[in-house]
């Protein structure tokens, strides 16, 4: 897209029109100034001067992106604020040169106001002009806006910096400004041209999925999951705000120069709201459909747009939790699609603690919102239209009702202290792992988390500092990488099936860090709890069942599995006709995982909780798939379950989800898979 294209002839149109209706005239004593900057312009200014001009320039054209698609007074209205805005640095701009011609320094920095929306960028921008004194006389006010206007005029393609020259078509339009005859309409002119050049690239955000799929980058193995992505993101891109547009464009002119496909739709993806990277994410991981979108995917999962200090600061201060906290790090810990973490620290009396500070991103409940209605209209729209497969259909109604759940589960500030909380309870632990012959002290954290006082509400999340470790894609050792493997899918599985039924329903390697000490020594501190649950037993027998039988090739034990979720295990003829279908389907599917996708698929799961277990177990064995060894996440959790009925079967407190008749029946069922394989390969 060529971007850059809208944006030079914007700022071309702002600058032109400062001038040409402002009827400016040059007192004398300032004639030397214009002339500086008109008849020896942009050749003789220094690097750092070219660099005040483009700054000066970029933000004059984020003030025409803001009016733009607005209502005429608005338009005006903003313009003139952009004016204000463009005397004022262009002022210092020439107070600067002016300096630096005498032998001196400059005085005046120039800076791009700090990044998040085009709305709070705008807003800055207004408070800084608003509060800077006027030194300066109206004389000398005009002559540098002329002058800096006059530099734009004959330096049109803005010194070569962008490699975008300014079409003629233009350059005719900026002839005829110089005989517009009022401020209104100079200013409603230039906006209508200004738009109309917009809509070009509008359009091709509004079918970004087109493109991607045309491109070849939506490569998925289902192709109704593809065709499902291409038009959802079509259809997302043509309902989201035109705020949301306008923060696209805006960050884009940020990189001066053409984005690069990835860079662009990375860019629409940072600026979209949590519902799309959560759908992404969903999408990417599940085993039916690929990875699709890997790259981006796994930008969304590390990093998010940061909130800026200035905006921190401030909901803390708003904030009714009673917590008293200063010194907040400029550049965050880490930034998701939702929240994000700082380091700060909490003062308690006369004691102070260092803290990791997380909290919600500014307007991001309206923004889930939105983002949910937007799902639940696409989906309902291609259900009735049937331009996506009816029976892909229920996969795409949990798909949209799963991530409506994730996301109000994670604005829930309160809850997800209390899950963090639990979680500490439950997974916190050291033990050792065997990784190929080597042992390994194996260790898990969970930081402390700091509640606010009784009858305080907040919307903060206090917790421990944890000094930040390694990456898990950053671990060159591969015993160790095989070790934190091991550990964290033992641990997962044990809590979700075994004992607790907690799970964490979101553990990407984005979410936990790792810290490698002496000697075999791994320590894993995890993070973000707000997308957890604790599944009943019924959930977890089922999931149990499936597994044994997906791994036995069992129809009668999948059958079951399917059906105790939702208490119709002992419904023989329910079983029956169920088992007879399954039959029929048994070599297609390996994984648990599958077989539940495709229950929820074909109606035979009422409940999503198995589809949740499912997605969330195979984000953690994707741990696994990074260390080279196909089988491995299997053998943690055979292993896993072998050693739990060992240590439970015969103790009096027997504590396991299957009663021992069905651990014995399983097991019967085991030896004659097994002894039947053996033959098979003996013949084969």
């Amino acid at each position: 897209m060529y971007i850059l294209k809208i944006i030079l002839f914007a700022i071309s149109l702002f600058i032109t029109s400062c001038s040409s209706v402002s009827n400016l005239r040059v007192p004398a004593n300032n004639a030397q100034i214009a002339a500086n900057l008109s008849r020896q312009a942009w050749e003789n200014l220094s690097i750092d001067r070219k660099s005040e001009v483009e700054i000066v320039k970029l933000n004059a054209a984020k003030f025409l992106l803001h009016a733009s698609y607005k209502s005429d007074d608005e338009k005006v209205a903003i313009f003139n604020t952009a004016r204000e805005y463009v005397k004022s640095e262009s002022t210092k701009l020439s107070e600067n040169i002016k300096t630096e011609a005498l032998g001196g320094s400059s005085f005046y920095e120039f800076s791009h106001p700090p990044s998040w929306t085009l709305q709070s960028e705008v807003n800055y921008m207004i408070k800084q002009v608003e509060s800077q004194e006027r030194f300066f006389s109206t004389e000398v006010m005009d002559a540098s806006l002329y002058a800096f206007s006059q530099v734009n005029l004959d330096t049109i393609n803005f010194g070569g910096d962008f490699g975008v020259p300014v079409d003629e078509e233009a350059r005719e339009f900026l002839k005829s400004l110089q005989h517009a005859n009022s401020d209104r309409e100079t200013t409603l002119l230039v906006m209508s041209k200004f738009e109309e050049k917009l809509d070009t690239y509008l359009r091709k955000i509004q079918n970004v999925g087109t493109e991607l799929a045309e491109s070849g980058q939506l490569a998925f193995d289902d192709p109704e999951a593809k065709k499902f992505l291409t038009k959802f993101l079509d259809y997302y891109y043509s309902n989201v705000g035109m705020d949301t547009i306008k923060n696209i464009f805006n960050d884009t002119m940020m990189f001066k120069r053409e984005p690069t496909r990835l860079e662009m739709i990375g860019v629409m993806f940072m600026n979209s709201g949590p519902g799309l990277g959560k759908t992404l994410q969903q999408l990417g991981k599940d085993p039916a459909i690929g990875g699709a979108l890997s790259e981006v995917i796994e930008v969304l999962e590390d990093a998010g747009k940061e909130v800026p200090h200035y905006l921190i600061e401030e909901l803390v201060k708003k904030d009714k939790g009673g917590y008293v906290i200063k010194d907040i790090s400029k550049n965050a810990l880490g930034t998701g699609t939702m929240a994000q973490v700082n380091k700060a620290t909490m003062v308690n009396g006369s004691r102070e603690k260092t803290i990791a500070l997380r909290f919600l991103k500014p307007e991001i409940e309206q923004s889930a919102q939105n983002d949910i209605k937007v799902l639940r209209s696409f989906v309902e729209e291609m259900g009735r239209t049937g331009e996506l497969d009816s029976g892909f259909m229920p996969t795409a109604r949990k798909l949209v009702d799963s991530i409506g759940e994730f996301l109000n589960s994670e604005l829930d500030i309160p809850e997800a202290i209390k899950k963090q909380q639990l979680a500490k309870k439950v997974y916190s632990r050291s033990n050792k792992v065997m990784i190929d012959g080597t042992s390994y002290d194996f260790k898990i954290n969970v930081p402390a988390v700091y509640p606010p006082k009784r009858g305080k509400k907040t919307k903060l999340h206090l917790q421990e500092f944890v000094t930040f470790g390694k990456k898990y894609s950053e671990i060159e050792d591969l015993g160790k990488k095989k070790a934190v493997a091991r550990g964290i899918i033992s641990a997962w599985f044990e809590e979700a099936l075994l004992d607790s039924g907690f799970i964490h329903s979101d553990l990407h390697q984005g979410n936990f860090t790792v810290h490698l000490k002496r000697g075999n020594k791994v320590e894993v501190t995890l993070f973000d709890f707000g997308m957890s649950e604790t599944l009943d037993l019924n959930t977890r027998r089922s999931f149990v069942f499936i597994g044994a039988g997906a791994e036995l090739k069992n129809p009668k034990l999948i059958a079951r599995g399917l059906l105790a979720i939702d208490g119709n295990e002992n419904i023989r003829a329910k079983h029956k006709a169920l088992t007879q279908v399954i039959k029929a389907r048994i070599d297609d599917f390996e994984e648990p995982s599958e077989w539940i996708l495709w229950a929820l698929k074909e109606g035979h799961l009422v409940s999503d909780k198995l589809g949740t277990l499912a997605r969330g177990g195979t984000m953690v064995e994707q741990l696994a798939d990074l260390t080279g060894d196909a089988e491995f996440a299997d053998n943690v959790i055979e292993d896993l379950m072998i050693n739990k009925v060992k240590s439970e079967y015969f103790r009096s407190g027997y504590s396991f989800p299957l009663t021992r008749k069905e651990v014995l029946s399983i097991a019967s069922n085991y030896a004659s898979f097994s002894c039947r394989n053996g033959i098979r390969s003996f013949f084969d």
